[in-house]
């Protein structure tokens, strides 16, 4: 116990101190210093590496090709760690972020389907940065529910539903709907 409250006061410290580091430096480079967060977490985390090599070896089957395995859980360590880094744009999204890096294609087709009033749902994997994207359709103006599941550390999930709410998100926990 005494060491999920040492981990969950160290993960907030680290956020906000990432968090206040990304504000003064361009997209590009907090997400090249993402990437290679991603590739020091890789480095040191042989247990997860281990488990992802073995899960993925028994999908594609077969022992040839070792090195494309390895490529394929490196990019998805930098893949995590540049999302982390990412979750620390979210006080920053406004509409003047929205217009220089937001693009949706075919949004006529969601908002025909918000006028029939029966609403809609969005359905997306966890490629890219989720937690971006859910901000994002939020300050779209789409009415939009964020369906969570607290991760262990309270402190770091009460920071990141104050982000989500301040940004317009409503968030459904086990307990029920929080914000309005």
């Amino acid at each position: 116990m005494k060491q999920n409250l040492i981990a969950d006061y160290l993960s907030c410290i680290l956020f906000k101190a990432s968090s206040f580091l990304t504000f003064f430096l361009p997209l590009s480079v907090s997400l090249f210093l993402g990437r290679r967060l991603g590739d020091l977490i890789y480095f040191f985390d042989s247990r997860h590496r281990a488990v992802a090599y073995a899960n993925i070896k028994k999908a594609v089957g077969g022992d040839d090709g070792c090195l494309p395995v390895q490529r394929i859980i490196r990019r998805a360590y930098q893949a995590f760690a540049q999302n982390l880094i990412e979750i620390s744009f979210i006080p920053r999204i406004n509409k003047k972020y929205l217009e220089k890096y937001i693009h949706i294609e075919n949004r006529h087709y969601v908002d025909e389907a918000f006028k029939r009033g029966k609403g809609v749902i969005f359905l997306i994997i966890h490629e890219g940065n989720w937690e971006l994207s859910n901000i994002i359709c939020a300050n779209l103006g789409f009415p939009f529910l964020l369906f969570v599941r607290d991760q262990g550390f309270p402190r770091l999930n009460a920071m990141l539903n104050a982000y989500r709410l301040k940004q317009g998100a409503k968030i459904i926990h086990k307990q029920g709907v929080c914000g309005s």
